[in-house]
């Protein structure tokens, strides 16, 4: 056989190989990204209601594009961040949080990233993630879906029931609110603490701060 046919079939079939790794790679790049596990839960921030002298530029809740998690381009390129967003259901459970703030007040700009992994529990089924901005600190919270008075944390009329003869016993008040709803914050004014302002949207619930610092699950007595 000619030398130069040999050549060119030599040469073909290294090509064709190169290609058949390359869709290879590609087919388990893919593959792992379409296996990322998706758990019940949700993500959520809202800036308007937690942190009235910040503007939020930009987040992204793990590497999921599920609406709700991140901003879309034009968004950020044009300014137009939503400054609250969620999402809810079955989402990729994120490894990180990225936020990029600045304060109104100063025009300082600030950004952040969460390493999740290590600060999430294993099974986070039915658990909210929500951020909260104070100045230049950010905050992360995990909302369990436990209620303080151990009634079942669902809509169902056994669950209705419960909660409702706990309050009942409870002076009229959720278990784990204060008595007096001043001591809560209010939307769009000044807090003197993000675990305090969490805590008035969720006073019902048990909450852990997963950042700063490590795991901590908040104690807020109320008198």
């Amino acid at each position: 056989m000619n030398i130069a046919i040999i050549s060119i079939l030599r040469l073909l079939l290294l090509g064709a190989f190169g290609l058949l790794l390359c869709l290879c790679v590609s087919i388990q790049t893919a593959c792992a990204i379409n296996n990322k596990k998706t758990v019940l839960h949700s993500f959520e921030f809202d800036a308007r209601w937690d942190s009235p002298d910040i503007e939020i530029l930009d987040y992204r809740y793990g590497e999921a594009r599920h609406p709700g998690v991140r901003p879309a381009d034009h968004q950020i390129r044009n300014g137009e961040v939503p400054q609250a967003s969620g999402a809810g259901g079955y989402l990729q459970r994120g490894d990180d949080l990225y936020v990029k703030w600045s304060i109104k007040s100063t025009g300082e700009v600030h950004e952040d990233t969460v390493d999740l992994k290590s600060k999430l529990p294993d099974d986070i089924t039915g658990h909210r993630i929500r951020f909260i901005v104070q100045g230049s600190q950010l905050y992360v919270y995990l909302v369990l879906p436990k209620r303080k008075d151990g009634c079942p944390d669902n809509n169902s009329s056994a669950a209705l029931q419960c909660i409702s003869e706990a309050v009942a016993r409870n002076g009229g008040v959720a278990v784990g609110c204060p008595p007096r709803k001043e001591q809560l914050c209010r939307i769009m004014e000044p807090c003197p603490s993000a675990d305090l302002r969490i805590v008035s949207k969720y006073c019902a619930k048990e909450i852990v701060r997963i950042y700063p610092g490590q795991p901590e699950p908040l104690k807020i007595e109320f008198k």
